[in-house]
Parts: C-alpha cells; structure tokens; sequence
C-alpha cells in the first residue's frame, strides 16, 4: 500500500498520518477473533467519550479498552439483531448503534432499542451520524447515480437515551 494515507473522520476534522514520518515509524497491532472479536470483518466504528473503541461486525458489537475485547449482541439480549451496520458517539457519552432491526442506544451501562414501534420511519438502519454538538440523528439521503441530492433528518430521539 505505498502512498496509502489513513484518514479518520469526526464531527472535529478530520486526521492523517504524518506526512514527514515513514511508515516504519508507527507501530501497528492486528486483532482478529483469536483476541476476541466476534468476527473478523468491521461493518463499523466509533470512539466514546469514555476512551472506549467500539467495533461493529455481523457477530455483534465489541467494546475494546486496548487490552480486551467484551462483546455484546442479540444472545446476551443487549441488541436486537448480530448484524452492526453503523455506529454514532455523541459528546454526551452514548453509543448509537444501528442494525437492520431498530436502533440502540448505549448509555450509562444500559441498552435502550428503539424500533418502528417507537416511531423510527425503519428498522433497517445503513447510517447513523452525529451533528457538531454531539447529538446523533438518522437521515434519509436521496442518492441517484452514486450523486447525492438531497438529505433530511427522518427521526431525532435526542441527547440522551433514557
């Protein structure tokens, strides 16, 4: 991958690898589902408040501190659906989580799921994105050969999941 560049994206800018140091210059550490994770491929991924990285498979959601990996899903009766398809952190320390069956949010060590049933327009959640105050919304974009034309919010519980 030479000439590759890492970006991540937040609502406070966006990063990149330094320019002027060489590759050979970072170190890099691989995790896979011998260490943990619930599957290999990552649907999605977002960072709390609380320092916490969290990871989005088909397997399930997994919260990693650096050291562990403690894994969340329908089993456990946490989520209602294995399959992440996006994930949101809000400045106010929640975890929205999306799947094809409703929308979680994770607050305070406790999951609040939110489905047509509580007004939410789909289950199926593709997209999940917090504004610059931190607050996360779902948006419809209306996309017509690859161009985006047009977006509105479709549904907005709020800051907190409670």
């Amino acid at each position: 991958m030479a000439g590759a560049v890492l970006w991540c994206v937040s609502t406070r800018g966006a990063l990149a690898l330094d320019p002027h140091k060489s590759l050979t210059q970072y170190s890099r550490t691989m995790w896979s589902q011998e260490h943990g994770l619930p599957q290999d491929t990552i649907r999605a991924i977002a960072q709390t408040t609380d320092g916490y990285l969290w990871l989005g498979t088909d397997e399930g959601l997994a919260r990693f501190d650096g050291y562990e990996f403690v894994v969340f899903n329908k089993d456990s009766g946490d989520l209602p659906g294995n399959s992440i398809t996006a994930l949101a952190a809000g400045l106010d320390g929640s975890l929205w989580i999306g799947t094809s069956n409703g929308l979680t949010c994770y607050r305070d060590k406790r999951f609040r799921t939110y489905t047509t049933q509580q007004g939410l327009p789909d289950n199926a959640i593709t997209v999940l994105v917090a504004d610059h105050a931190g607050r996360c919304g779902l948006w419809r974009a209306c996309i017509s050969a690859g161009i985006e034309t047009g977006s509105s919010r479709i549904w907005r519980r709020g800051r907190t999941c409670r």
